[in-house]
């Protein structure tokens, strides 16, 4: 039998070194070995921003290691998987960090008067400006009222929606008007399903159709389309919109903090996973 050589036990032991995050979480695990090795660098030099003062793989070495850590560390590994590079995965950290921390002024956000889908009493508040117009807000709205009304984030958080007219998009202003409308009657939520469901067969003259396929009266429904005060309504969501700086849809809110993530379902869901169960002052 053949002696390893020195070549052979150096590449294992770099190996080794590539393979700090071995063990610690399922992402890092599932790394080749070119990957690992970029994620341990990673680990090494990044911060979590709560938790842990140390860097992650000093972070990781704690036992137990802090729930925060953990999840941080396995979005890292995912990322470095998905071929993202150190300035970009920074980046990601640091926004994340600004979105989530606690301290500093919270936004001044009307809710009283805004469609809420999930667990009243659910911790984490989430409100979205969201176009009527907008094909990623056409996604994004039914699959968050669906997570927190049967999925992951049930009992978790709870979901606002503010709706927020775009210039960038046709007829934006004519299908929040129908969308509050809707709301007037009851029907907001089956009203928006259908909205965004048939998206990409909008026209004006489908909005009253849309009353009727929602189970609402179309003259009742076309008579609120003309009260002035519907206009005056969406006016002002567009004045509080502008003083959070909403300038694209959709735009989250959670707890109070602009979210400046992506927005991708993972990603989000992972940060509201976070937010629920974060530390909350007794009431």
């Amino acid at each position: 039998m053949r002696s390893p050589t020195l070549a052979a036990i150096l590449g294992f032991a770099l190996w080794l070194g590539a393979g700090e995050s071995r063990g610690q979480t399922v992402a890092c695990d599932k790394l080749n070995p070119g990957a690992r090795e970029a994620a341990a660098k990673l680990l090494a030099r990044l911060h979590p921003y709560d938790g842990c003062d140390q860097s992650f793989s000093a972070c990781l070495k704690q036992q137990p290691v802090p729930a925060l850590v953990r999840r941080l560390a396995d979005n890292l590994c995912r990322r470095v998987a998905a071929g993202q590079d150190s300035p970009a995965i920074t980046h990601w950290l640091s926004r994340r960090a600004q979105s989530l921390l606690p301290g500093g002024p919270k936004a001044a956000i009307t809710l009283a008067d805004a469609p809420m889908a999930g667990d009243p009493r659910a911790p984490v508040v989430v409100v979205e400006y969201a176009c009527a117009r907008c094909p990623y807000c056409a996604k994004l709205t039914p699959w968050l009222k669906e997570a927190v009304e049967r999925g992951d984030l049930l009992g978790k958080a709870r979901l606002y929606l503010k709706l927020y007219p775009n210039r960038d998009h046709a007829f934006s202003r004519e299908a929040a008007l129908a969308f509050l409308a809707a709301q007037r009657l009851g029907k907001f939520w089956e009203y928006a399903a259908i909205g965004f469901r048939e998206f990409q067969q909008f026209a004006p003259s489908r909005l009253p159709v849309w009353a009727g396929q929602a189970g609402l009266d179309r003259a009742a429904f076309e008579s609120q389309m003309k009260d002035p005060a519907l206009e005056q309504a969406l006016l002002a969501i567009k004045k509080e919109g502008i003083l959070l700086k909403v300038d694209a849809t959709p735009t989250l809110v959670i707890d109070g903090r602009r979210y400046l993530g992506d927005l991708s379902q993972e990603e989000l869901l992972d940060v509201l996973q976070e937010a629920a169960e974060a530390p909350r002052p007794r009431p």
